[in-house]
């Protein structure tokens, strides 16, 4: 393929350890720049948890790092973690490129949405969309607060709904659900077409957004769609990681410790006043632009640019 269509660079993309495994494999025969997009840590000292696996992955990590001419990752922090595990490169083999949205796909969603709010008349709907993983994004602090607002009166099932959207673990938390007393107000929800998710954040009160403190190097893919969605987001994270800090940055207001289920329960509280007094608002629509797919291809297109640029350059 190469000889075929004469790249100018080649790139590939993790979390599939194959292609940079393709991509190591032509650079190797070509000497082309090669962008290796890693996006999160491939390796971290406890990640992957099978040591066998681990070993496989810090060795091809070790050569994709000596021979790729950049590496990109999607958040500042696993950028400077590899930056201080390879303190021999400089600090231009480096670079970080965040996830984002595609606002074409918003504008579809919007086109002949339901301008009805998903609840009842008097309940307010918050919907966590996507995956729940049970130790990197843990709801148990979440369902214990929900549980001692119910059974304190503070909260009941007409006047909020919890949809947890596709969790991919409906079958551990169903259960806890049941033992706490509030599956009237929590709801494990099917798995829906995309278009639809992305209708159901724009039509909620507000959105639930979990990421533990194990994952602080990361922020999840859908914090931008949420962003662009305008909805109230009401965010469990780690206090100190980089999730926390593009919240903060964002101007959401409601951010609680995923783990501390009192702060949750403030916090939950504090986001039902505002949104019913009418002073719940999402991330502002200049602020979430930044934040696109469109914006981030520009980024690429730079990387992209300077590497050819230099490429052409050096002496044939």
């Amino acid at each position: 393929m190469i000889k075929r269509y004469q790249p100018a660079v080649i790139m590939s993309t993790f979390p599939i350890a194959t292609a940079h495994r393709i991509g190591l494999s032509l650079q190797k025969k070509s000497g082309l720049p090669w962008v290796a997009d890693f996006r999160d840590a491939m390796t971290e000292p406890d990640y992957p948890r099978d040591p066998s696996t681990w070993k496989i992955h810090r060795k091809l990590e070790q050569e994709i790092v000596q021979h790729c001419t950049k590496a990109v990752f999607t958040t500042e922090p696993a950028r400077q973690m590899y930056a201080d595990r390879y303190p021999e490169y400089p600090a231009a083999h480096w670079d970080v490129i965040e996830n984002g949205f595609d606002e074409e796909n918003f504008r579809d969603a919007e086109s002949g949405i339901d301008p009805a709010p998903l609840g009842a008349s008097g309940q307010l709907t918050l919907v966590h969309s996507g995956v729940l993983y049970p130790i990197e994004r843990d709801p148990r602090p979440l369902f214990s607060a929900l549980s001692r607002l119910k059974h304190t009166a503070q909260i009941d099932a007409s006047r909020l709904r919890i949809v947890l959207r596709a969790t991919g673990a409906d079958d551990l938390y169903r259960p806890m659900l049941s033992e706490l007393g509030i599956a009237d107000i929590v709801h494990l929800e099917p798995v829906i077409g995309y278009r639809d998710a992305l209708q159901e954040m724009l039509r909620a009160d507000a959105l639930l957004l979990l990421q533990g403190d194990d994952c602080d190097q990361q922020i999840p893919a859908k914090i931008y769609e949420y962003f662009r969605s305008g909805t109230p987001i009401l965010a469990l994270v780690g206090p100190h990681g980089i999730t926390a800090s593009k919240l903060r940055q964002a101007g959401v207001l409601d951010i609680a410790d995923i783990t501390d289920a009192d702060d949750i329960a403030g916090s939950l509280l504090n986001l039902i006043q505002r949104v019913r007094s009418g002073n719940g608002v999402g991330v502002s629509r200049e602020f979430a632009a930044r934040n696109s797919r469109k914006a981030r291809s520009a980024e690429l297109a730079n990387i992209l640019n300077e590497l050819t640029s230099t490429s052409a350059s050096l002496p044939a």
